[in-house]
């Protein structure tokens, strides 16, 4: 009898383990792949609708907006600089370069003297015509902005100081003219330009360098534009950390000591 009652108690026992471990395999293990799966099915049904749309099914990725490049009217910068013309600032030239194409190079490079204020205006590419609203979705305006300066009492628009002629002519001579020429040649080019451009936050805020609201954007819009919201996606993600064990750097170095903290010890 007392063998018997030893032997069920054994028997409730290893139940009790098989039971824990069974569950802590299936949160361990597989609870996670069954969310998984039952996540990537909700995924895949939703992906599926999104593809199924008239506007994406020729396309095996999922899309974004177009946007109207004028190619046929290139901003005589683009000659030189090229379609992207900023590289340096890694951590914000895809933002700069974004604005290449629907902000004439003038509403950042140009100078202005200190409290200066700009007229900027919607102006249709290619010509001097000024768009009086924006009609379709933004980035098809077949527009860029422009600055305009009040000088006797006119508007003088700024972004005409450089002419596709001029900038074609030291292509074509640049190598054959001395390097006081070529520097002479860029000095002229870049005149008026500065050495130190807007930023992001000089017209990203309120009450900054530009009017929103002046070139039609709707309230609700030109808000957000001119929220500190639109920088701070900059100023917060300046720097990048990359995890160390991702850097073989970091890892080849922590190798080394571990060893040489082993060596020691021996």
């Amino acid at each position: 009898m007392k063998r018997l009652l030893i032997n069920i108690l054994m028997t409730i026992v290893f139940l009790l383990h098989a039971s824990f471990f069974a569950w802590l395999i299936w949160v361990t293990y597989l609870r996670p792949v069954a969310y998984a799966a039952k996540m990537a099915a909700a995924y895949n049904e939703e992906f599926e609708e999104v593809v199924s749309a008239s506007s994406l099914k020729d396309h095996f990725h999922n899309i974004d907006d177009s946007i109207n490049i004028d190619k046929q009217n290139p901003s005589p910068c683009f000659k030189c600089h090229g379609t992207y013309p900023h590289s340096k600032a890694k951590d914000v030239r895809a933002f700069l370069n974004g604005h290449a194409f629907f902000v004439a190079c003038e509403v950042c490079h140009v100078k202005r003297e200190e409290g200066q204020r700009f007229v900027y205006k919607w102006i249709k590419t290619g010509t001097d015509e000024e768009l009086k609203s924006l009609e379709g979705r933004p980035g098809q305006y077949s527009a860029i902005i422009v600055p305009f300066k009040e000088e006797g009492g006119s508007l003088k628009r700024l972004d005409k100081s450089l002419t596709d002629k001029e900038v074609q002519n030291y292509l074509q001579s640049r190598h054959t003219i001395t390097g006081d020429e070529a520097a002479a040649a860029k000095l002229k080019m870049h005149k008026g330009i500065s050495q130190k451009p807007v930023f992001c936050d000089d017209c990203h805020k309120e009450n900054g360098y530009i009017d929103f609201n002046k070139l039609y954007y709707k309230a609700e819009r030109a808000q957000v534009l001119s929220s500190t919201e639109v920088v701070g996606v900059i100023q917060k993600y300046k720097e990048f950390y990359i995890p160390t064990m991702f850097d073989p750097n970091i890892m080849i170095e922590r190798r080394m000591n571990l060893e040489n903290a082993r060596k020691e010890k021996r």
